[in-house]
């Protein structure tokens, strides 16, 4: 019973040490003396008395004295072990002791060396345990007990060296490391870390750590000094986290390699200087710049530039690098200057040298101030006047439609004088049998919401001034060269803005002499907070003909990776050292503000080559291009051929310079459009097909030869619905298929894309597809009449009627309808509302096309049993 008991008792209270008690109640029970000696055990009891406990904060120790009473241990040699926690007393033995003092006296002590793991600011609850040499611990007694404060951290000693890789201070949140490579073989350093407060609140600064310093200061070998920080305000991050220094009142970064671990909260430096003290802070100011010089103002070409700047920071330390360039170059290492600040302000004076400021595109110039975490950037670039040469001189062709566009702000912008050339006996006079001036013009909130181009007139002169960023079209009876006279290059500390009107299309050209890539044009249309995701960009390209057409540049909508590819270069002059041009589509409702910043390519963060206009996204993709048989190069489609998607999507055609030809793709209703997605469903016998209209607006005939690419694994047919023919590409010409278009008319064709089993479908439905009247079916469930008709390609709409014989007409109707058969129901009804007797009748229908005029009548005798 004895036994159950307490076994019973040491599994509630001690489990895991419960065979020391249960042994030591047992020996009590039977009455034995705590001094009594059994196999394996040597048990006294604690008769120690703690006297007094104190911290040695020179040394780092607890010390510990005590007294001990030894009657009755029969002079045994007796040890005291110390139990030393920070959560409470111990309730048993867990483990070794702390420390030992063997063979105690009566009275005695001991030094508690806990090293670096001592925690200041802390509560120690010390326990004492007496044995009997090669016996076991006693049991907790309170008078051996005792509790001990530990102060907040001034000082800790600290070693570290050989065998001593890694030293920590102030409960681990200061740590010092060294490199075994490095750090002298055989050599420890004994140091000590001394909490040390700033003189005053730190200007600028939000502490995240105590600050301290070495005791013993001197050049060492370079050490790692981290510093555990504490919990960051908000808003702020590891990244704004940096070691500081205080020299001579001044506060300065310690700008030696720096290491942050995120996951530990350690920030650290790697550095032999230790006599200045360590603290981490965030730094909240960015340095102060004084701009003393006047950068607004224009200089002259190729002379030099001086610019004065004092800079003003709460860290001593402040580096600056000044940098130049002519305004379309990168910053080259070797133009500019770079120093470091020894006070907490200073100035500093800088030469842009002469033969980096250029007339043709400006000079650009920065000064960058950094504190190591806060970077300020000064824009002291600079507008350089054009005086001599003049401002965009371009030589114009005869009789060829030319971009116009200038990159100065010219002294006099006005038609007038900037074609001062075309001037007839010193007089003004816009004769348009001398040249002829046009310009897109989209205006918000126009009529109708159209945009198109205007001529030159004196009514609207104020939209014809030659500013950066306009795009004009020239045409001259005779070559002569246009020399745009004095002005001033554009300013290089702020973007040029194009406004974009909604769903519509404007011309436009860099008003910068340099080239921009069109993703750092997006970037900064969309930082300042304006919508890109509608935006289509078009180039204005040049064929060997000199005729101009409208070609796509960037149109990532498409899915075609040439054309959504950022790293696009948009160029500021053509080789032929005229002005580029482009012109934007903006699908979204609103304006859209368009930010060309003045940027240049070499600076761009957008690099490497730029993919193949060839190369497509998952969905077939067709290109089709076409040329006159007189080598002008006609614009470009593509069809998107989407799996999946039922619905076909069309992109409004760019705009065209006046009359000639073009190929446009139609929907149903045969209205023309640029470019579409179209969806080609799912299944392995679908494709797409992609209506096709050739205008020749010309007067004359012209052959158009047409060739497409992309299709990869698809087939493709050209359909004449006309004779109801049909031409794959191998029955073409060796530039793909020749059409012929007779002047100011409209040919319309049908391009068939998919897999074979498409194609032959679409060959067996188009045969019936030549206009026709069909049939006529009577339907005698409902009393009424079925008439069965077909269309060919760009007939849109019928007129159906019936006629009694005396010609007095019995009913009509009309239908919009689409290529291919169609039905129109009569109910039997006449035009009084009465029901039609049965008889003989004429049914005639007349066939329109898209632009409304008739193309076709039909008429066919029938008999109605009604």
């Amino acid at each position: 019973m004895e036994k159950r008991r307490h076994h019973r008792l040491r599994s509630i209270l001690f489990p895991g040490h419960a065979f020391f008690v249960l042994i030591y109640l047992h020996f009590s029970a039977a009455g034995i003396d705590e001094t009594s000696t059994a196999p394996g055990f040597f048990i006294v009891r604690n008769t120690i008395n703690v006297n007094d406990l104190s911290f040695e904060s020179m040394t780092n120790t607890i010390k510990i004295k005590w007294t001990v009473d030894t009657s009755g241990a029969s002079g045994a040699l007796l040890d005291v072990g110390v139990f030393c926690n920070t959560g409470g007393y111990p309730l048993f033995v867990m483990g070794a002791p702390d420390t030992v003092k063997l063979n105690t006296n009566l009275e005695d002590s001991i030094d508690l060396k806990l090293g670096d793991r001592l925690l200041f600011d802390t509560t120690y609850y010390i326990s004492l345990l007496l044995r009997n040499r090669g016996g076991g611990w006693s049991i907790f007694a309170d008078s051996a007990r005792g509790i001990l404060q530990i102060p907040p951290f001034t000082s800790q000693a600290v070693r570290y060296g050989a065998g001593f890789p890694t030293a920590y201070a102030n409960n681990k949140t200061i740590k010092i490391s060294i490199d075994p490579a490095t750090f002298p073989k055989e050599e420890i350093d004994d140091n000590r870390i001394v909490r040390w407060k700033p003189p005053a609140s730190p200007s600028g600064f939000i502490p995240v750590s105590a600050g301290f310093e070495f005791f013993s200061k001197y050049q060492s070998t370079p050490l790692s000094i981290g510093v555990k920080y504490n919990t960051l305000p908000y808003g702020y991050s590891h990244a704004h986290v940096r070691i500081y220094r205080f020299k001579n009142g001044e506060w300065f970064l310690d700008r030696r390699p720096f290491l942050c671990d995120s996951s530990q909260r350690y920030v650290s430096v790697l550095t032999g200087d230790i006599s200045y003290p360590f603290i981490a802070m965030i730094d909240t100011q960015p340095p102060g710049v004084s701009v003393f010089s006047h950068p607004e103002n224009a200089v002259m070409n190729g002379k030099a530039v001086a610019d004065t700047f004092m800079i003003t920071d709460n860290i001593s330390n402040v580096r600056w690098r000044f940098s130049y360039a002519k305004a379309g170059d990168s910053f080259d290492a070797a133009s500019g200057d770079s120093g470091m600040l020894e006070n907490t302000f200073g100035n500093i004076v800088t030469v842009i040298q002469g033969s980096f400021v250029s007339a043709a595109q400006g000079v650009r110039a920065v000064l960058v101030t950094s504190d190591g975490v806060n970077d300020v950037i000064r824009n002291v670039s600079r507008k350089v006047i054009r005086n001599i040469g003049g401002s965009d001189v371009v030589s114009l062709d005869t009789m060829k439609w030319i971009p116009l566009s200038v990159t100065a702000n010219l002294d006099n912008p006005q038609v007038r004088c900037a074609l001062k050339i075309f001037n007839s006996d010193g007089q003004w006079k816009y004769d348009n049998t001398k040249f002829r001036l046009f310009r897109w013009v989209a205006e918000s909130g126009r009529a109708g919401g159209k945009a198109h181009y205007i001529e030159y007139a004196d009514s609207c002169d104020s939209l014809f001034s030659f500013i950066p960023g306009r795009l004009f079209w020239i045409k001259t009876r005779q070559s002569v060269v246009i020399d745009f006279g004095n002005g001033i290059t554009p300013e290089l500390t702020k973007p040029s803005v194009v406004t974009l009107h909604a769903r519509s299309w404007t011309d436009f050209a860099l008003p910068f002499n340099f080239n921009i890539k069109v993703g750092d044009i997006l970037d900064s249309t969309k930082a300042y907070g304006q919508a890109i995701e509608g935006l289509r960009f078009c180039v204005w390209s040049c064929d060997s003909t000199k005729h101009y057409l409208c070609k796509e540049f960037y149109t990532p909508q498409l899915g075609v990776i040439g054309l959504k590819d950022l790293s696009k270069i948009m160029t500021a002059k053509q080789n032929d050292g005229r002005g580029a041009g482009y012109c934007v589509f903006n699908n979204s409702d609103a304006d859209v503000n368009l930010s060309i910043p003045p940027l240049p390519a070499a600076m761009s963060k957008y690099k490497g080559a730029i993919p193949k206009e060839t190369a497509f996204d998952v969905n077939p993709t067709i290109k089709i291009t076409s040329r006159t048989l007189s080598g002008i190069v006609l614009n470009d489609i593509y069809c998107v051929c989407k799996h999946g998607n039922a619905g076909n999507r069309y992109f409004p055609a760019a705009p065209s310079l006046g009359g000639g030809v073009n190929v446009r793709v139609c929907d149903e209703s045969m209205r023309q459009y640029g470019h579409v997605i179209a969806g080609m469903g799912e299944a392995p016998a679908e494709g797409v097909a992609c209506n096709l209209a050739f205008n020749n607006n010309s007067n004359n005939a012209e052959v158009i030869q047409v060739n497409v690419s992309g299709l990869g694994h698809l087939r493709s047919e050209l359909y004449n619905p006309v004779n109801g023919t049909f031409f794959s590409a191998a029955q073409g010409m060796s530039d793909g298929w020749s059409i012929d278009a007779a002047a100011g008319t409209t040919v319309y064709y049908q391009l068939l894309a998919g897999e074979d089993a498409f194609i032959k479908k679409a060959e067996f439905e188009k045969k019936p597809s030549m206009a026709a009247l069909v049939g006529v079916y009577p339907d005698l469930a409902k009393q009424s009449v079925r008439i069965r008709f077909s269309l060919q390609m760009g007939q849109v709409s019928v007129r159906v009627a019936i006629f009694d014989l005396t010609g007095r007409k019995l009913w009509d109707a009309s239908h919009h309808s689409r290529e291919g058969i169609n039905e129109i129901e009569w109910n039997g009804i006449s035009l009084g509302k009465r029901p039609a007797a049965s008889g003989a009748y004429i049914l005639r229908m007349l066939v329109y096309d898209v632009k409304g005029d008739l193309s076709a009548v039909f008429e066919k005798k029938l008999t109605l049993l009604l």
